[in-house]
């Protein structure tokens, strides 16, 4: 069988930017799946520096601090300098978020969506991580 892995590709984008766009409406405080990714890395691992939290997300590090900004703004990070580097910062969890722990996964449920979809979806994922290696 052949195909386009073009056309595979921008139907697995879009269905992602579709799925990402529903997931953050239910997500609080307006955070976004990547401020949710970043605040589960430091929930991991407190006080990173931003250039490592950036490759933990899988974002570059050039483009990662406006997403730090809104973080420090809705009150959940917080920056402390680094006293060996001048240029570098630590990124930590304020004592908002580790009260609110508004990273935390919470179950969701939607009329659309049912437990075999989300299966289904999962083995698509596995499919294509097979493809990539």
């Amino acid at each position: 069988m052949e195909f386009d892995l073009t056309d595979l590709s921008t139907a697995v984008d879009t269905a992602g930017r579709k799925l990402d766009a529903f997931v953050e409406t239910q997500l609080p405080f307006g955070l976004t799946i990547v401020e949710i990714a970043i605040l589960r890395v430091l929930d991991s691992e407190d006080n990173q520096h931003a250039s490592n939290l950036a490759k933990a997300v899988g974002r570059a590090p050039t483009s990662f601090t406006p997403i730090l900004d809104r973080l420090a703004v809705k009150g959940f990070i917080e920056r402390k300098s680094d006293p060996h580097d001048r240029r570098a910062v630590f990124i930590a969890l304020t004592e908002k978020a580790k009260k609110e722990k508004v990273y935390v996964g919470r179950p969701v449920r939607h009329a659309a969506l049912t437990l075999k979809d989300i299966s289904q979806l999962m083995d698509a994922l596995e499919i294509i991580d097979r493809i990539r290696t």
